[in-house]
C-alpha cells in the first residue's frame, strides 16, 4: 500500500511540470524535492524487515499532505483573485480519488 501511495503522487503531481499558470512551479518544484528525497535512498523497499523505509515513507506521506495543504491554500488566492480564467484540474491523492478544479 504504501509503494502504491508513492507511485500515485507521482502519478498526481508529475503533470505540473508542463503547467504554464504562474505560481504553479513552486508547487512542482516542491513535489520534486520531496520525490527526490525518497528516491535517493538506497534500500530495498520489498524487504519489510527493515524499518528505514517505513520511516522515510512516514516523512514522504507527511510532506505530500502538507503539499496538497498548501496547493489548497493556493487555489484559494487564485480563486478569490481577479485573473483571467485558466482552469486545471488537480486529482487529490485521498481515498475518493476526487479532483480539484483550479482556476486562475
Amino acid at each position: 500500500m504504501q509503494i502504491l501511495f508513492v507511485l500515485t503522487s507521482v502519478e498526481v503531481y508529475s503533470g505540473l511540470q508542463t503547467c504554464v499558470i504562474e505560481g504553479i512551479e513552486n508547487l512542482s518544484n516542491k513535489f520534486q524535492n520531496i520525490f527526490l528525497a525518497i528516491k535517493k535512498k538506497q534500500y530495498d523497499v520489498l524487504d519489510h524487515r527493515k524499518p528505514e523505509f517505513d520511516r522515510d515513507y512516514d516523512e514522504y506521506q507527511k510532506s505530500i499532505f502538507d503539499l496538497e495543504v498548501w496547493y489548497g491554500m493556493w487555489s484559494r488566492v487564485c480563486e478569490t483573485a481577479d485573473l483571467p480564467s485558466v482552469c486545471l484540474s488537480v486529482p487529490s491523492i485521498d481515498s475518493s480519488n476526487s479532483s480539484r478544479l483550479v482556476c486562475c
